[in-house]
C-alpha cells in the first residue's frame, strides 16, 4: 500500500495538534516559565530559585515587594554600595561567615512568612535575624533554625 507524503504530512500534524491539545489540558503542558520568580506554592520548593547570585537587591526587591533598604539593613550594605552589591558578593564582604545567594533566598523566604528548606546551612547576619523577629512571622522551627545559624557582625 502506497501512502501519499501529504496524507503522512496531515495525520502527523493532527497527531500533534491532538497531542499539544491534551497535555495542555492536563497541565502538562506550561508555556510560562516557573523559575521562582514571584511564583510558586508557597513550600520552599522553589519559591526563591528566581534569586540568583547576580540577581541586585534592587531586582529582588521588585520580584518579591520586599523594601530594598530592608535587603541592604539585613545584609549590611551601605547606601553607596545598594547597586553593585549581589547575593554572590556577600561571600567575598563576609568571607568566613558563610552568607551568600542561599542567605538571601531564606531571608526573603523567613521576611515573606514562606516556608523553607531549613535542612541547608544558610547563614543569617543578626540584623536580619532581628528584623524577621520583630515582624512576628517565624515559627518555632524557624527560630530554633536561625538560633544556631545568626552570624555576628
Amino acid at each position: 500500500m502506497k501512502v501519499k507524503p501529504q496524507i503522512v504530512i496531515a495525520i502527523v500534524l493532527v497527531i500533534l495538534a491532538v497531542g499539544v491539545g491534551y497535555a495542555a489540558l492536563s497541565g502538562a503542558w506550561a508555556t510560562n516559565s516557573s523559575n521562582g520568580n514571584g511564583s510558586g506554592n508557597g513550600d520552599g520548593s522553589g519559591q526563591n530559585q528566581g534569586i540568583r547570585g547576580s540577581s541586585t537587591f534592587a531586582e529582588i526587591s521588585s520580584l518579591y515587594g520586599i523594601a530594598e533598604q530592608d535587603l541592604m539593613t539585613a545584609f549590611g550594605v551601605s547606601d553607596e554600595d545598594a547597586g553593585t552589591v549581589t547575593p554572590g558578593s556577600l561571600t567575598d564582604i563576609y568571607p568566613d561567615a558563610e552568607i551568600g545567594t542561599g542567605s538571601v533566598r531564606l531571608f526573603v523566604a523567613l521576611y515573606l512568612g514562606e516556608e523553607y528548606d531549613l535542612t541547608g546551612d544558610a547563614n543569617l547576619l543578626d540584623p536580619a535575624v532581628q528584623m524577621l523577629q520583630e515582624r512576628g512571622t517565624l515559627t518555632l522551627e524557624q527560630e530554633q533554625y536561625l538560633e544556631l545559624h545568626t552570624v555576628q557582625e
